[in-house]
C-alpha cells in the first residue's frame, strides 16, 4: 500500500475507535444512572461521575489529539513530533484519575447494603 491508502486507513481506523470507545463510554453511564443506581445509589453516584469523565475525555481527548496534529503537521515533521508527546504528556493524569475514580466506586459497592 501507499502512503497515501496507509494514511486514510488510519484515519478511518481512528474514526472508528473513537465512535466505538464513545460508544461503550455512552453504554455504561446509562448502565450505571439506571441499573446501578436504582438498586446501588450510595456506589453510584462516583460510577456516573466516573463514566460521564471517561466519555467525554476519550471525546475531548481524540478530538484534541486530531485537530493539534493536523495543526502542527502543516508546520513540520518535528512539530507534529513536540504535539504527539504534549499529548501523551496531557493524558497521563487523566489515564491515573479516571481508574482511580472507578476504584472508589467499586469500592463504595463492595461495601454491604445500608438500610434505608
Amino acid at each position: 500500500m501507499s502512503t497515501e491508502e496507509w494514511s486514510k486507513l488510519t484515519e478511518v481506523l481512528l474514526w472508528v475507535s473513537a465512535a466505538s470507545t464513545a460508544a461503550v463510554h455512552l453504554a455504561l453511564l446509562i448502565a450505571i444512572a439506571t441499573i446501578v443506581r436504582r438498586r446501588r445509589p450510595e456506589g453510584a453516584t462516583l460510577l456516573v461521575v466516573w463514566a460521564a469523565a471517561a466519555l467525554v475525555a476519550s471525546v475531548l481527548g481524540f478530538g484534541w489529539s486530531l485537530a493539534s496534529t493536523r495543526l502542527a503537521a502543516v508546520q513540520s515533521v518535528e512539530a507534529v513530533v513536540r504535539q504527539q508527546a504534549l499529548n501523551v504528556a496531557m493524558g497521563i493524569p487523566i489515564a491515573v484519575v479516571l481508574p482511580v475514580l472507578l476504584l472508589l466506586g467499586i469500592l463504595r459497592l463492595s461495601r454491604d447494603e445500608q438500610p434505608r
